[in-house]
């Protein structure tokens, strides 16, 4: 949450945004709008200039600045902003429903969603939040590590999935493409990151 929470005050040029007061200052839905208008703007950018492809998502219709929490408004800005990410590409799979954000009954959704979010807007030149430039840098190191393996094993004619598993019991790492299950798995439902873990 404090990625999060650091990332859109980044991006919005706000200061007051902290985990602990993550979801109150989100559950009205003007913040994930404003959010969404950064996105589409940096999206409308980067596409007119070449450096990015697809179409532009964009908040469809104005939004309820002064929406009040778990109003009618509040929750017409976040269904706005719902299908803001359907139209910037979050699977089904990764979206949250307005309840779990307006009554915080499945905040784990939401971080899931934003962290999601986070992902795709950095391929328009939005600085993505530390974890996912972090999960970047890994997958990166992982790819070159996997190439240089295969390179020095051009006998092994298994299929690709094969060749992976014998990489990895050879000693390959894997968290590239692990990282982000792990960090979705250790976000529990009450939305706050766990310091333990436990052992089988």
């Amino acid at each position: 949450q404090e990625d999060l929470a650091d990332w859109i005050n980044k991006l919005l040029g706000l200061d007051h945004i902290s985990a602990s007061n993550l979801l109150d200052v989100l559950d009205n839905g003007v913040v994930l709008c404003h959010l969404a208008s950064v996105i589409h703007e940096k999206a409308d950018e980067t596409i007119r200039n070449g450096t990015a492809k697809g179409s532009v998502p964009k908040i469809k219709g104005p939004f309820f600045e002064k929406a009040s929490r778990r109003s009618f408004f509040s929750r017409d800005n976040i269904d706005k902003f719902i299908t803001f990410c359907k139209q910037l590409g979050v699977h089904e799979n990764l979206l949250f429903e307005t309840n779990d954000l307006v009554q915080q009954n499945q905040p784990r959704n939401v971080l899931l969603c934003l962290m999601e979010v986070a992902r795709i807007a950095s391929r328009f030149n939005v600085e993505p939040p530390g974890l996912v430039v972090l999960e970047k840098e890994i997958a990166e190191q992982e790819s070159r590590e996997m190439a240089n393996w295969e390179n020095n094993h051009p006998h092994l004619k298994h299929s690709s999935s094969d060749t992976r598993m014998v990489y990895i019991q050879e000693g390959g790492c894997g968290v590239g493409e692990s990282l982000r299950r792990a960090s979705s798995e250790h976000i529990p439902p009450d939305g706050n990151r766990s310091d333990t873990t436990e052992d089988d």
